[in-house]
C-alpha cells in the first residue's frame, strides 16, 4: 500500500466538504484530480484490447 491510498479515498470527502458538487475523483497518470461528473459520463469510454489482455493476465 502507499502512502497515496489512503489521501485517494479522502478525496470525495474533499469535495463535498469544500462544495464542489457535480465533481468526482479521477486518476490522471498518476495524479489525482477532480473532474466534471458531465465529463466523465459524456462518452462511452473503453479500455483497448492490448491493455484488456494484459490485464488478464496480472488479474486471471
Amino acid at each position: 500500500m502507499t502512502e497515496s491510498c489512503p489521501r485517494a479515498w479522502g478525496w470525495p470527502a474533499d469535495l463535498a466538504h469544500n462544495g464542489d458538487w457535480g465533481k468526482m475523483a479521477s486518476l490522471k497518470g498518476t495524479d489525482i484530480v477532480s473532474v466534471d461528473m458531465a465529463s466523465a459520463v459524456d462518452r462511452l469510454k473503453s479500455v483497448p484490447l492490448q491493455r484488456w489482455e494484459e490485464a488478464q493476465v496480472l488479474f486471471g
